[in-house]
């Protein structure tokens, strides 16, 4: 019962503190005089979450096993259109670098010590649209 109650606390915690951000935001966009044709340019990471590299010990899903050093930057524009104000549709091409090296994995004796012997990697090219 302790573990199921402090695995909440940190979710607890990231919603109450988005609760008390601002409600009000503004974006980088650029909109029409009419408001129903906007444009825009987007960033964000982009990583592998897989079986190559990891953290120590078994696989885990989320943040664990992210490889912060083979994190890339993907690059997104997009246009969105507004025939009503309750309806809208997104025409969107984003570009990126994904990679996953297993020379990542930490020898620390565990699981992890199998990734780095079979040694796979791999980088490619991500267009998405």
């Amino acid at each position: 019962m302790r573990n199921k109650v402090l695995s909440a606390v940190p979710v607890l915690a990231l919603i109450i503190s988005l609760n008390l951000l601002p409600s009000r935001a503004f974006s980088q966009s650029i909109t029409t005089g009419n408001g129903k044709v906007e444009l825009g340019l987007g960033f964000g990471p982009m990583f592998f979450l897989g079986d190559l590299g990891g953290s120590a010990g078994i696989g885990r899903d989320f943040l664990k096993d992210v490889d912060f050093p083979l994190t890339s930057f993907s690059k997104m524009i997009y246009a969105n259109f507004y025939p009503v104000e309750w309806a809208g549709f997104r025409i969107a091409l984003n570009h990126g670098i994904l990679k996953g090296d297993d020379a990542e994995a930490p020898n620390k004796g565990g699981a992890e010590v199998d990734r780095l012997k079979r040694n796979l990697s791999f980088k490619t090219s991500v267009l998405e649209g």
